[in-house]
């Protein structure tokens, strides 16, 4: 029949390594739908939480599930290995994308060091009471709770935990991009997954946003940036991390990963990534049955 694609046919044992297995139009019609269908995905996130660096977009790790999903395939973490060279710490982690059959696809490796800018040390910070003219703390009325003023208290190391999960996070992404890039450069995003960048991600999005127009804000205003969820708040995204089977240090863990800032804890979730930290969440697998939460 003409114009219908017809697969080759070899003769037995001269079948070559590298062959169409399928019709190429049709596979570009899937990966363009697949494409369009992504952007309206990375499209409804907050802006604040989309990467940008030098005027191109790249995609996160759980963009990257995305598009594996679309092709039924999903990503498994295959070891960590904790490294030291000479006093730099960290970790390598290998990760498998595998297909609806089980079958690996693709592989990729990567590593999280405290030589790097924001992965080695941090800054530490403490809680000090805000004092009024006589020296007594402030109490919020709309709070209901004294005010206090978070300020510089030395320096700590990252927690070796928060290190191991980049370094997971980065080598499964890795891994997606090896078998999806090409349908991710169709989208009209970067090839390269956030996490392979220099880790600075958020820092670079920050100084392109200083660069932008800034309403201009009245004497006393408080700062956006600074407020923080409430209690209640965190105890409800606390509980949504429960129920997907993840404990109190991973749930930080991944808070800090998320939006690039090593010492971020849940329930100092700044409030301008609450939804995008509810929805990031959601998409978190289910516990196995049986499996302690």
């Amino acid at each position: 029949m003409s114009g219908e694609f017809a697969p080759a046919v070899y003769e037995s044992g001269s079948v070559p390594e590298v062959f169409v297995a399928r019709d190429p139009k049709i596979v570009m019609q899937e990966a363009q739908n697949a494409a369009k269908v992504l952007m309206d995905v990375v499209r409804a996130k907050p802006k604040e939480s989309q990467v940008i660096i030098n005027k191109k977009q790249y995609l996160e790790f759980p963009d990257w599930q995305t598009v594996a999903n679309f092709y039924g395939c999903t990503v498994r973490v295959r070891s960590t290995n904790f490294l030291d060279y000479g006093g730099v710490k960290g970790f390598e982690a290998v990760a498998d994308v595998l297909n609806r059959n089980g079958t690996v696809i693709s592989s990729g490796d990567a590593m999280c060091l405290t030589d790097e800018e924001k992965w080695g040390m941090r800054t530490k910070y403490k809680w000090v009471d805000k004092l009024d003219a006589d020296g007594k703390k402030t109490w919020n009325k709309d709070k209901k709770r004294y005010e206090a003023d978070r300020v510089a208290d030395g320096e700590e190391p990252t927690p070796l935990f928060q290190l191991r999960s980049m370094a997971q996070t980065r080598a499964c992404a890795k891994a997606l991009r090896n078998v999806f890039s090409w349908v991710v450069v169709l989208a009209g995003y970067a090839p390269v997954a956030a996490e392979e960048m220099t880790g600075n991600e958020g820092e670079e999005q920050k100084k392109e946003a200083i660069n932008q127009p800034q309403e201009k804000k009245t004497e006393g205003q408080p700062n956006p940036d600074d407020v923080i969820i409430e209690n209640k708040v965190g105890k409800m995204l606390f509980a949504k991390f429960k129920a997907k089977g993840i404990d109190s240090p991973e749930m930080n863990a991944k808070v800090a990963e998320w939006y690039a800032t090593p010492d971020l804890v849940l329930f100092k979730l700044p409030l301008r990534h609450l939804e995008d930290c509810k929805h990031r969440i959601d998409e978190l697998p289910d516990p196995e049955p049986g499996s302690n939460g």
